[in-house]
């Protein structure tokens, strides 16, 4: 269709269809051009005010024809009717309204930018033992079904289908049949693993032989169906379109033939006839969902958003922001409703097929969308995959693994599990909110125990069940001690991945959940469903909308029973249909997507499994090991901490320099980039102070070298990696055991021995790892604050959508110019106001939910003209950097090998530094570089490591034009063992130098400094940098220590190479030690007896009560310290401060107290008892329990632990109990209000006494004065 030789609104400032020398297209000026640019660029969303100003500052500086807000808002209307994307409607079957941006669009637009399409894959490879990429692992390569495969290859012509009879030439030269059953690629060849076809003259047709493949090459192929149908009588064969049946193992005990049902054997792959001649083409994707806030401001304002990214791109670009896109999110419908209509829309172009216009073939090509895999943190994946989350007795979504010591009160709402209680809105269940303290951090993962129970020496727990039963004379719940049998059965189960000896599979959780809403269906049957789920852990947040609507007919109170099973057959005839496969409606719509069994495709993520997981556990721990006030030598030893943090060599690890205070004072609200660093110099910076045991230094180098395995990019033999990673797995495990067994409450410690099955499945673990779509959720928080709050998930739809337009057109895409009917221009019928639907299948299935797909379907699209923007458009690009910084087209590596760069450093030295091309690492001299001894020899030369002396670029050589260096050269280094502190190999400089070419170096690899050995001190050497200035001051720093001879360091183990370092660890392969493998059954019951005994003490600690001398020694420790001394308010109490005080010692050995301010009042009348309690803040490592009484002039006769004396004119009594962190609070609750008497003449003041004989022997007297009441 065409619309003339006139182009289209031209008022407005918009070229619907123009010549190709239109410099602006589809703008017609440059001003309209730049403005509509800069309203929808990737992370610089501005507001209408803000563009204002943006018009105003235009007109200030004397631009011309500036066109209007109403202007630039039909042009955004035209342009994205033009070549943009549809935001579709939605309402879910929870009742929520949500949009979704049109999947099928998007996808096109990929196949039509030429910065994308020439990185795309569409065919699977067959790379040995080699992996890298997606479509090189099993689930691609194997597991696709064929129906999601790419259909058919070109061949001389020809277009071969899979699962149709095709001819091909045998080994042997002999014609015969089989069947492809997928396509494949092998050293750049294309290969099909296919099934042989066994002629049956008798019955005059074929049988398909399943119970085999076979691997036939593209140069085998002789005929497609059409032809070979034609002349199959020239070759003496058979009829292909008559086939009998299929040979299946399955039916070998029988001796029986199956049907062969894949493709009707007359027609062939159906995808043939709706190709027209065309190319048929898989196009795998990551599907991606998390929540994320929509504000700025700590307030919480949750959006779910799903998200993806084309899972046929190369590693390096997968994950980039320019590559993630847009689907849906809402602020109010949950996860699993947004899938429903994404699901609708896959299934839609699974039916249909997405037409593209394929810029590289410069042809129409037809598309299979399918999902590879369904990424997001733990707590999402367990919703996807309908589990109850790790908080349950199975919290593992995989596998079938139990806590046994699991109690009921720790299953998510174990206690209103259906959410039938209070007027709680039946809409939104699901699987409760989780924690989002940690911004970019995994919601805090749902264990039994905290993080500050970790701690071996922790008595946080213990203290405050105490400190609540002081206050209100209750105590808490206690948990059964654990035997010592039970924990090590525990601690084997969860160490273990297929323990109970199997894993969770698809068809029996959808028995499962169907068994539940069958239970639901009768009366009192709630009671049935919480115990299905408990029993299984499966937990349906979309099907429990369902059963609760079901349950609250059973629990209708004022209703005989012949009522609710009529209201109840009623409401089951109106649901959906409910059958136990995955085509039910009332299920999860994730069971609707074609070959996605979600307990299998949702692989372990881990950024937060381990950098948000493993790592942040390990270094609060850390951290909250070492004493406040403990000492390193002469400094304090987290002083020490600080200081080794900030002076640590971070070359090759990709990191900044490290905030040693950050770190250390805010442990506890780091991100994902802190803990990425932290993890590979922790065992460096740990080694050696007050508080860190040599077991926390092993589970700290385990850790290191399992990230430096799970983050490696290239795995060169599978099998061997694999070997290797389980081994890393299980040291950490047994290391981590050997510290404490507690933490094997947290489930993660469990889902990371899954991740080998997922990295075989999947490819290396970075490719699902979600570092990119978690950047991505500052993209949407900046929509949603430029938005006004009304409508949410369709403003940020339509935003997000027009970002694409804008993307597609400065990336030169193509967009059809003539596709879209007249009345679209016009904004009829493209209005998704107009047309709300339903999602989940209760919509009409012949009306095509995505408009690409039903527009691109009523077109002749060999009529169809494609075009480009104009040539001055992308002119503007060029200028600033624009494409690369802002709009994020870095497509392309832009350090080319050998590039050289040259900057002042702050202390004004000029420093060179040089572009390594295969880590596009940048060394410098001083660093450490890998090179290869003979660079002709490539993979097979031997590798070593140097230190780099010189950067040497040759004045006036081609190089120096190019900016290029040279060579490097660099001192020679051999390993020389391992150090006894760390189990990491050791470095010595020899007396050999190689001058290198750029080429042969290979990546920086990190070395530290053997401060261990060399006990390096800290001292204030480093300058403190201030508005990037150099001062006077100094802040504190390693100086490290060289054995030396004349100029030369002598001493062999002055380096350690770091094991734990992530990136390049491919490379460094060779470097690294052998993982050691211990003896995990001694490991867990050792770890077991100790962690019982423990408790028992625990217990018996609590019940015992200490005598006189014992706590006359525990008041003794608080000695010359500051105490602060609150009042704590229990229920209806009053509370007021009392002061602080400090403690002083006599000649007896007694501890008194001076109060400040000198006189603290307390009402002589009370009839309650008073608990009291003491802070001592100077000493972290002795806890001080003893109560104590208070006379009328000293403090002495301490009663007897958890009694109390009542309150007189003279004297009050309490107990010392310790607070969280180490401190103590001394506190007492005040009287009642309506407790308190008219005004009294009694009072106690507390002061100093210069005067009696006690002063003399350092005591202080109390006195007693009168007051009267003042309120």
């Amino acid at each position: 269709m065409n619309f003339g030789s006139q182009p289209f609104v031209t008022r407005d400032g918009l070229n619907t269809e123009s010549d190709d020398d239109e410099p602006w297209y589809p703008w017609r000026s440059k001003e309209t051009c730049v403005l509509d640019i800069l309203r929808h660029v990737p992370r610089c969303a501005f507001s209408e005010k803000q563009n204002a100003v943006i018009h105003w500052a235009m007109r200030a500086l004397g631009v011309s024809d500036i066109p209007s807000e109403s202007t630039m808002r039909n042009i955004d209307t035209k342009l994205q009717t033009l070549c943009g994307i549809d935001s579709l409607r939605f309402k879910g079957a929870l009742g929520h309204v949500y949009y979704s941006n049109d999947l099928a669009a998007l996808i096109a637009q990929e196949m039509a930018n030429p910065l994308v399409r020439p990185h795309l894959q569409f065919l699977p490879e067959d790379s040995g033992s080699y992996l890298s990429e997606a479509w090189q692992a099993t689930r691609w390569l194997r597991e696709l079904i064929p129906q999601l495969g790419t259909q058919m290859v070109r061949y001389h012509n020809q277009d071969y289908y899979v699962l149709e009879p095709t001819l091909i030439q045998s080994a042997h030269g002999q014609p015969e049949a089989c069947i492809p059953l997928r396509w494949f690629q092998r050293q750049g060849h294309i290969y099909a693993s296919a099934y042989k076809l066994i002629p049956h003259h008798e019955a005059n047709g074929w049988l398909v032989d399943t119970r085999n493949t076979c691997e036939i090459a593209e140069s085998s192929l002789i005929l497609p169906l059409p032809l070979f149908r034609n002349c199959f009588r020239q070759y003496a064969l058979l009829d292909p379109t008559r086939i009998l049946g299929m040979h299946s193992r399955c039916l070998d005990s029988t001796g029986g033939i199956g049907p062969w049902t894949l493709t009707n054997p007359s027609q062939g792959n159906p995808w043939r006839t709706k190709a027209k001649g065309c190319r048929v083409m898989a196009f795998p994707i990551w599907l991606y969902c998390d929540d994320t806030s929509g504000n700025v401001s700590k307030r919480w304002n949750k959006h779910n958003s799903i998200l993806f990214t084309a899972a046929g791109l190369p590693q390096r670009l997968v994950h980039k922001e320019y590559n993630v896109h847009f689907l849906a999110t809402s602020n109010i419908a949950p996860p699993l409703e947004m899938l429903d209509g994404i699901v609708e829309q896959l299934r839609e172009c699974q039916a249909n097929g997405i037409w593209a216009w394929d810029c590289q073939y410069r042809e129409w090509v037809l598309l299979i969308p399918s999902v590879l895999a369904i990424l997001g943190d733990n707590p999402m994946q367990s919703e996807f995959a309908c589990h109850i989350g790790m908080m349950g007795k199975y919290f593992c979504r995989v596998c079938w693994v139990s806590n046994s010591s699991h109690s009921p009160e720790h299953d998510v709402n174990q206690e209103d599990i259906l959410g039938l209680d209070g007027d709680n809105d039946v809409g939104s269940a699901r699987i409760p909110n989780r924690n989002h303290n940690d911004a970019q951090s995994e919601h805090e993962d749902s264990s039994v125990v905290s993080d500050s129970d970790i701690s071996v020496d922790s008595e946080a727990s213990e203290s405050s069940n105490r400190l609540m039963h002081a206050v209100t004379g209750k105590r808490q719940r206690r948990k059964k001690v654990e035997t010592l049998e039970g924990m090590i059965e525990r601690l084997t189960a969860f160490m273990t991945v297929r323990l109970p000896g199997r894993l969770r599979t698809k068809p029996e959780t959808l028995q499962y959940l169907y068994e539940q809403f069958e239970a639901a269906t009768e009366i009192g049957g709630q009671t049935q469903v919480k115990k299905k789920m408990t029993e299984t852990g499966i937990k349906d947040s979309y099907l429990l909308f369902f059963i609760q609507k079901l349950c609250k007919i059973s629990c209708a109170r004022g209703k005989s029973r012949a009522e609710k099973e009529t209201e109840l057959a009623a409401t089951v005839s109106n649901l959906p249909r409910a059958t136990a496969d995955s085509e039910s409606q009332i299920f999860s719509p994730v069971w609707r997507i074609r070959d996605i069994d979600p307990h299998r495709d949702t692989p372990v993520e881990i950024l937060h499994t381990v950098l948000l997981g493993f790592v942040k556990y390990l270094w609060r721990d850390s951290v909250n090991r070492i004493p406040l006030r403990a000492k390193l030598g002469s400094t304090n030893a987290r002083q020490v901490l600080m200081a080794r943090l900030s002076s640590c060599d971070v070359s090759g690890l990709r990191t900044s320099p490290l905030l040693g205070p950050t770190l250390v004072n805010y442990a506890r609200s780091l991100t994902g980039r802190d803990f990425r660093a932290l993890v590979q110099v922790a065992p460096f910076v740990l080694n050696g102070l007050p508080g860190i045991s040599q077991e926390l230094i092993d589970t700290w180098v385990a850790l290191g070298s399992l990230t430096r395995l799970i983050w490696q990019p290239e795995i060169h033999n599978l099998n061997e990696y694999i070997t290797s990673l389980e081994k890393a797995i299980n040291y950490f495990l047994d290391r981590s055991c050997a510290l404490t067994p507690r933490w094997f409450n947290k489930p993660k410690f469990h889902i990371l021995l899954h991740l080998p099955d997922h990295i075989r499945r999947f490819g290396p673990a970075i490719l699902f790892a979600t570092e990119g779509f978690e950047s991505f959720n500052a993209v949407i928080r900046a929509h949603s604050i430029h938005s006004n709050r009304q409508s949410p998930s369709r403003d940020i739809a339509y935003s997000m959508a027009r970002q694409n337009r804008t993307r597609h057109l400065l990336s030169e895409g193509y967009f059809p110019v003539n596709l879209c009917p007249s009345s679209l221009l016009n904004n009829a019928t493209c209005n998704p106001e107009s047309s709300p639907r339903s999602a989940g299948g209760r919509s009409d299935h012949n009306n095509v939910i995505s408009p690409w797909i039903r527009l691109t379907s009523q077109q002749d699209l060999y009529r169809v003209r494609m075009r480009r923007a104009g040539a001055d458009v992308f002119s503007l690009l060029d200028a600033t950097a624009f494409r690369e910084e802002l709009l994020g087209f870095d497509m392309l590596d832009f350090n080319p090998d050998g590039a050289v760069t040259r900057k002042l450093n702050v202390k004004g030295e000029l420093q060179w530094k040089v572009t390594i091309s295969d880590s596009t690492d940048v060394c410098e001299v001083d660093g450490w570089i890998v090179y290869q001894s003979d660079p002709e020899l490539r993979e097979r030369s031997p590798r070593k490591i140097g230190r780099v002396l010189e950067i040497l670029q040759l004045e006036g050589s081609t190089s120096a034009h190019m900016g290029k260096a040279d060579w490097i050269l660099v001192q020679n280094c051999t390993l020389s063992g391992n150090s006894s502190a760390l189990q990491m190999p050791t470095v010595l400089l020899e007396d050999s130098f190689s001058l290198l070419a750029v080429k042969q170096a290979m990546c920086v690899i990190n070395i530290q400094h053997n401060c261990i050995a060399r006990h390096c001190p800290v001292d204030r050497i480093q300058a403190v940098i201030q508005e990037r200035e150099r001062t006077s001051e100094r802040s504190l720093g390693v100086a490290h220590r060289l054995l030396r001879s004349g100029n030369r360091p002598q001493e062999e183990h002055d380096w350690i190479i770091n094991t734990s370092q992530m990136s390049n660890a491919h490379l460094l392969q060779q470097f690294m030690p052998p993982i050691p493998k211990l003896n995990r059954e001694r490991i867990i019951h050792d770890s077991a007896k100790k962690e019982t005994d423990r408790a028992k003490q625990n217990k018996q600690r609590e019940n015992r009560v200490p005598g006189p001398r014992e706590r006359a020694s525990n008041l003794h420790a608080a000695r010359d310290s500051r105490v602060a001394i609150t009042q704590q308010r229990p229920p209806n109490f009053v509370s007021r401060d009392l002061g602080v005080a400090t403690s002083q010692n006599n000649p007896t050995g007694n501890s008194q107290y001076q109060f400040s301010p000198s006189h603290v009042r307390y009402h002589a009348f009370n009839p309650s008892p008073l608990r009291m309690s003491i802070s001592e803040q100077d000493s972290m490592s002795n806890t001080i329990r003893a109560p104590f009484t208070h006379t009328g002039h000293h403090i002495s006769s301490p009663v007897p632990d958890g009694q109390t004396q009542d309150w007189d004119r003279h004297s009050y009594g309490g107990s010392v109990q310790p607070n969280q962190g180490g401190t103590h609070i001394f506190s007492a609750p005040s009287i009642p209000r309506e407790l308190e008497p008219a005004p009294q003449t009694v009072y106690e003041s507390c002061g100093p006494r210069a005067d009696g004989p006690r002063a003399a022997a350092g005591t202080r007297e109390v006195r007693h004065e009168q007051y009267h009441w003042g309120g």
